[in-house]
């Protein structure tokens, strides 16, 4: 490929989408503040890949399954750990699988992958419909004999995204 076409495709390439904010802390504070919360919302608005930033680094957020087999799976060679936002956090996160880099990560992965094996998962499937099969008969009974059922708030769910 030449100079020329390399420059071409380069300026071809888009940055994904996220949170374009004068203040480049705001996402940072966002994030801190409820990470889960914070990363549920950039993928509902902005999709299967989104981009944010951390203090002063460009982040980047894979949603899509295939994309996050591609990078940690199939491509994994492709995407350096040894960079200084993952040094800067290493000190926090230890040496975990998501900034692990090299040797010691693929030897991580290898002790956890039996846990991901389809029958497994099947199995935690299982275990899920059963325990909200189970649920929905203690609702069904409650309302049987019209006994009221108390939920907790929707924000105090684990997961729940309030609105923007």
């Amino acid at each position: 490929m030449s100079s020329r076409s390399t420059t071409l495709h380069t300026a071809q390439l888009k940055s994904p989408p996220g949170p374009r904010r004068l203040n480049p802390l705001s996402s940072t504070l966002a994030f801190q503040r409820d990470p889960l919360a914070f990363l549920s919302n950039l993928a509902q608005q902005y999709g299967d890949i989104a981009q944010f930033r951390l203090l002063l680094w460009p982040t980047f957020v894979i949603n899509h399954p295939d994309h996050i087999k591609h990078i940690l799976q199939e491509n994994y060679r492709n995407y350096d750990k040894d960079v200084l936002l993952f040094k800067v956090v290493r000190p926090l996160m230890r040496n975990g699988l998501i900034i692990n880099p090299g040797q010691t990560w693929l030897q991580q992965r290898r002790l956890i992958q039996p846990a991901f094996h389809k029958k497994r998962i099947a199995a935690f499937g299982t275990l899920m419909t059963d325990a909200t099969i189970a649920m929905l008969q203690r609702w069904e009974s409650n309302a049987r004999s019209n006994q009221t059922l108390d939920l907790p708030e929707p924000a105090a769910l684990p997961g729940h995204c309030p609105p923007s």
